[in-house]
């Protein structure tokens, strides 16, 4: 802060003592020396409150840098859950399904006529409506999505109150 070396102290304390007197000398040392602790304690409050308010700016800048990533990890899963269950591609996808349901249904048919014939009704199975008892089901996208945010935002939380403060 101060260049001030030992010698230009020692200076300081010879001249102090010749003006002041070797009876009031300790008093006037002793109320300087309170005088610099007062101003160290108080460039030294000074430092960590700016150091704090550094600190609290960067968990700021934090904060908002995960909420941005969070957004956009949210807009691009409604983006692709908007394209899953855009109609216009279900359409495309379900005349193609129409399609094979209808040749799947004639074959079913035809392969519950002959089971008819032949006097076996067990084999015949119901008709349903484009759907196979084979087929497992659909992934549903939303619930896949909203529990990939709650991993994110689990690993993004502070593990305890000691990374807080």
């Amino acid at each position: 802060m101060f260049d001030i070396g030992f010698i230009e102290l020692l200076v300081i304390g010879l001249i102090l003592l010749l003006v002041v007197g070797p009876e009031r000398f300790p008093e006037v040392a002793r109320t300087v020396g309170g005088w610099f602790h007062q101003a160290k304690r108080y460039l030294d409050g000074m430092k960590s409150e700016l150091d704090r308010d550094l600190h609290l700016s960067e968990l700021q800048r934090e904060t908002r840098e995960s909420l941005e990533r969070t957004k956009k990890s949210v807009q691009e899963v409604d983006r692709e859950t908007r394209a899953a269950t855009d109609p216009s591609r279900k359409a495309e996808k379900g005349s193609a399904s129409a399609e094979n349901r209808e040749a799947g249904g004639e074959e079913r048919k035809a392969e519950a006529a002959a089971g008819e014939d032949s006097g076996n009704e067990a084999s015949a199975a119901p008709e349903t409506q484009g759907e196979r008892p084979d087929a497992e089901p659909e992934a549903d996208p939303e619930r896949e999505a909203a529990e990939a945010m709650e991993r994110e935002l689990e690993q993004d939380q502070p593990k305890s109150d000691k990374d807080r403060g």
